[in-house]
């Protein structure tokens, strides 16, 4: 999660910088985040299987 932050912080200060580059920056930073969205999603889904999974197990015992 520090890394999203860091990538978002240094993105900004290039823009607010004038960095020529500004759709890259903006794409790259996008990308990043929707990355970390997804993962965290899937994270949840998977936390959520293994719940149900350890009240099925606790329940068959």
């Amino acid at each position: 999660m520090f890394q999203v932050t860091e990538v978002n912080t240094l993105s900004q200060q290039l823009l607010e910088d004038g960095h020529p580059d500004e759709d890259t920056i903006n794409q790259k930073r996008d990308e990043v985040n929707e990355a970390w969205a997804r993962l965290k999603q899937l994270s949840l889904l998977r936390q959520e299987r293994l719940f149900g999974a350890h009240e099925i197990q606790r329940f068959n015992r």
